[in-house]
């Protein structure tokens, strides 16, 4: 019976929504008392636990906590992690963060997203380098353009720099229909990758395909 811990569980592709019977589902959110639905559902699935961890000290800036949340974040489960069966880090990362993405989809917003991604496909690399020889794979995986959008929508400025940026993907992958995965659909794509990986691609950045597809 694997154990996973989930950073980031109150909403959109954190949420532990499809979580497996057979598995032990430990889901970290900032604010407990405001994570009604997550309470809720571990409240009716006797497998699905809520603890309140906020992997950033201060309201912090995105690079902060897409790089150093995520070092902290490890570096608190590492002595679990040796211990237990599955040995496996999932990190989510973007396509953004991909040089040649970026490069040939000629993508020229969101510069500071973009980089710290890039920085932590990086931060990664180093864990399984580090780490190899104890069996602890570490992947690094973009989960699509997921909807994950909760409340009201976003504002028009938000809105139409999502237009751009999907027609801009569209000209590199025309094959793409346009339309967004839904968070359960993404998460069970990312688990089967997760699944199937060996220590041999430990350090990997990969897309929900288990490839270079960002779409």
């Amino acid at each position: 019976m694997p154990s996973y811990a989930i950073t980031g569980a109150s909403r959109g592709i954190g949420h532990p929504q499809s979580a497996q019977p057979d598995n032990v589902v430990f889901g970290l959110v900032r604010n407990k008392s405001t994570a009604t639905e997550l309470l809720g559902l571990a409240q009716s699935a006797s497998n699905i636990h809520v603890l309140q961890a906020d992997i950033t000290d201060s309201s912090a800036l995105k690079f902060q906590v897409n790089v150093l949340g995520v070092i902290r974040t490890i570096n608190v489960f590492l002595p679990l992690i040796r211990k237990g069966g599955l040995k496996k880090v999932l990190t989510l990362s973007s396509g953004m963060g991909d040089l040649d993405f970026a490069r040939n989809v000629d993508v020229t917003n969101s510069g500071p997203y973009s980089v710290s991604k890039a920085a932590l496909n990086m931060v990664v690399v180093k864990y399984a380098v580090r780490f190899k020889d104890e069996g602890i794979v570490f992947l690094t995986i973009s989960p699509g353009i997921v909807d994950t959008f909760q409340g009201p929508p976003p504002p028009p400025a938000v809105l139409e720099e999502l237009a751009v940026l999907r027609a801009q993907v569209k000209k590199f992958y025309p094959e793409w229909d346009g339309k967004s995965l839904e968070s359960e659909e993404s998460v069970r794509m990312q688990l089967q990758v997760l699944e199937k990986a060996t220590i041999e691609d430990s350090g990997a950045f990969v897309s929900q395909h288990g490839n270079k597809q960002w779409v």
